[in-house]
């Protein structure tokens, strides 16, 4: 005898409850759909309420100067980079970038511009009425040669930020290149279409060169100020991760940035819009007078973000280098760097860095204040931090001076 099937017998309390949900449901979802679209609405008319402002405020404001409004078109670049490439083929470029400056000076007899501007003609302050234009690409080569440094310069500088510091090591019987990276030491839009990788490029032959003019036994060494050594950590962690680059054998770095917040990405979001000619001021972070003849004073929004993306690659470099436990070959760094800096992040120097480095003779020297401030927006700046890491880190692998 066959089983009876069971029916279940859903009470009409339990129908009518389940309906409820069902409508209370598509209501919800009816209600998102309705809030997404109204919020997509007013955040596309808030964008373009912010550029029409814009726009409006930029009319207001004075126009870009020649030197802010374009730049030479014969800049070095990544593109036009060879690994046989010599430094005479680089100078080669940088001797056609300037003999395109003299189009950016401007007469200053009729008041707008003043006599100790840069780019004023006959101006004390314009570099290429010097008998030395620090500005370029300069060697300082001793009789006897013990050993080579290549120094790199800071974002928005020049050659002369380094100078300095080559003529020390020139004295010392060193062979020194103080060489000038694309987009700099020229007019400050340089910098408006610059890309790290060309600072990259031009290291690569620098390095290659100094090295050319050495022994095998006598030290390679490169040296960086902020960005610089940022460029010269970028080359030796390449070389590490089997990039044909000669390994210096110490780095010598000077507030090298590699702790930069997001926010200097971030700031590369303009050209969603400054492609037009209506929003081209607001390629700039700042726009200022140019009086001094071996620094930018006007500052690029492009610049800050290139400089950020450098200090990912680098960090991304290093975690390379040490999951293929490359550490140990990493060269001796020297690095001064300040407790209160107001252009890097200095714990990343040690949690980034030294925290990682093996006993091989490195050197940390903590001192008082960089007061050098042109990156300041695009930092987080807590002044205790790099002394409380350093308190509770010993012993340490590298030798810690703090002044």
């Amino acid at each position: 005898m066959a089983k009876a099937q069971r029916q279940e017998v859903i009470p009409a309390n339990r129908i009518e409850l389940e309906a409820r949900h069902r409508g209370l449901g598509q209501r919800c979802l009816s209600w998102i759909l309705k809030f997404a679209r109204r919020l997509a609405f007013w955040s596309v008319a808030l964008v373009f309420i912010l550029l029409l402002a814009s726009a409006v405020l930029s009319t207001f404001k004075k126009p870009l100067d020649p030197w802010q409004a374009s730049y030479p078109i014969s800049e070095f670049s990544e593109a036009d980079f060879r690994p046989d490439m010599s430094l005479a083929e680089y100078l080669e470029f940088e001797d056609k970038v300037f003999s395109e400056l003299p189009r950016y000076l401007v007469d200053g007899s009729g008041g707008r511009y003043s006599k100790y501007f840069r780019y004023v003609k006959n101006s004390s302050m314009n570099p290429l009425e010097f008998d030395v234009n620090w500005n370029r690409t300069t060697e300082l080569v001793p009789k006897n040669i013990r050993g080579g440094i290549l120094l790199i310069h800071g974002l928005s500088d020049s050659p002369y930020s380094t100078k300095r510091i080559g003529e020390i090591f020139f004295r010392h019987g060193y062979y020194v290149l103080n060489m000038r990276m694309p987009g700099h030491g020229t007019v400050p839009a340089g910098l408006l279409d610059v890309r790290w990788q060309d600072w990259s490029a031009a290291v690569k032959i620098g390095a290659k060169h100094v090295k050319s003019r050495l022994s095998a036994d006598e030290p390679f060494y490169i040296g960086g100020y902020s960005n610089g050594g940022a460029l010269a950590l970028r080359y030796a962690t390449d070389a590490l991760l089997g990039e044909t680059n000669p390994l210096p054998d110490k780095l010598f770095l000077f507030s090298p940035a590699v702790g930069i917040t997001p926010f200097a990405r971030a700031s590369n979001w303009h050209k969603l819009f400054t492609w037009h000619p209506v929003f081209e001021k607001d390629k700039w972070l700042s726009l200022e007078l140019e009086y001094d003849p071996y620094k930018y004073n006007s500052f690029t929004k492009n610049a800050g973000a290139q400089s950020w993306l450098l200090s990912q690659a680098i960090q991304n470099n290093l975690r390379r280098v040490e999951d293929l436990g490359k550490m140990a070959q990493m060269p001796p760094a020297i690095t001064f760097q300040s407790a209160v800096d107001a252009t890097i992040v200095g714990r990343k120097i040690v949690t980034d860095l030294y925290a990682h480095l093996p006993s091989n003779g490195s050197e940390l020297v903590v001192f008082d204040v960089n007061h050098e401030a042109n990156l300041a927006p695009f930092f987080a700046i807590d002044p205790r931090t790099v002394l409380k890491l350093l308190e509770y880190e010993e012993p340490f692998s590298y030798e810690l001076t703090v002044i």
